[in-house]
């Protein structure tokens, strides 16, 4: 039964993850990449610290060393992602950059071994193949468009911030499965979400747009860089159900088998893409969302065998 709800919670965050990619690049447009984690944060932070409050019946919850470690190695490294995904997206479009987080899971099967101890079934491996190479495929269709016209130096970029936000996540994800088994998924999320807002707040004031680094920092576009408070909102609060979701499946679940699937949003974000920013030909990319489909099905399956 815990498998099952597991498997039904990590197909729920691919969904509400999808939904946060646009919302993402919508604020890349006003918003330096860091300010936008900082902002966000000002919803998100609150919100699990409060909800970890009640959660606990307004006492301060008990935890050990391993948990602050793993909020101190996952909270840093989500303030370094946070940059290279928000500023992968800005410089170039969601089709060509999410799909480069299929390597995810990946380098989890490695990394999970060596620090958890979880051996996925030789089904599930094959899932997590499908899925990962099905990514990849999305991406090379994009590329096999964007070739026909002068391609941007900044599209390269985005790709290659996207590869190391792949490989980091995997990472923190193994961190975070640590922190919930030492404390609670709503406690944990509170954690991680104070220490990244305060982190990204600060940045965000020592490395303004005016800096020297402004073309980096910078958000792009003509627009007058005035804060989008209801997308700052909606973002944040998707963040946090999306998080919260997460860390509920990597409870019950192998965290490879949930990022996997996790990572089959990368067809709910090749929709929103070709629907709210008019990204073209999603015809060549179905027989891609196809084998990924076929990944998360050998994922499910391999409770079985």
């Amino acid at each position: 039964m815990l498998v099952a709800r597991g498997f039904f919670l990590a197909f729920l965050n691919s969904i509400i993850n999808a939904l946060c990619d646009p919302l993402r690049k919508y604020l890349t447009n006003y918003l330096n990449p860091f300010a936008i984690v900082a902002k966000r944060g000002m919803i998100q932070a609150p919100v699990f610290f409060l909800w970890a409050l009640y959660d606990c019946d307004f006492k301060l919850p008990r935890v050990n060393n391993i948990f602050w470690t793993s909020v101190c190695i996952s909270g840093l490294i989500n303030v370094a992602t946070s940059y290279l995904y928000n500023r992968s997206i800005q410089i170039s479009t969601i089709s060509e950059t999410v799909p480069y987080l299929s390597f995810t899971p990946g380098f989890l099967v490695i990394l999970a071994f060596l620090v958890l101890g979880e051996i996925p079934s030789s089904f599930g491996v094959v899932g997590i193949l499908f899925a990962a190479m099905g990514g990849m495929w999305l991406q090379g269709g994009c590329n096999a468009e964007s070739m026909l016209v002068e391609k941007k130096a900044g599209e390269s970029k985005g790709a290659i911030y996207m590869t190391l936000v792949a490989f980091l996540w995997s990472v923190t994800n193994v961190f975070d499965k640590i922190g919930v088994q030492n404390s609670t998924p709503v406690v944990y999320g509170a954690a991680i979400q104070v220490v990244v807002t305060t982190l990204s707040f600060i940045l965000s004031r020592v490395l303004p747009a005016e800096s020297l680094d402004h073309v980096i920092y910078a958000p792009l576009g003509e627009r007058k860089p005035k804060t989008p408070w209801g997308m700052v909102i909606l973002a944040g609060l998707t963040s946090v159900i999306s998080y919260y979701v997460n860390l509920l499946a990597t409870q019950q679940l192998e965290v490879s088998y949930v990022i996997a699937i996790k990572r089959s949003g990368c067809i709910w974000s090749a929709l929103l893409g070709k629907f709210l920013f008019h990204e073209s030909n999603f015809c060549r990319k179905m027989p891609s969302i196809s084998l990924m489909f076929v990944g998360v099905v050998c994922i499910i399956l391999s409770n079985n065998f």
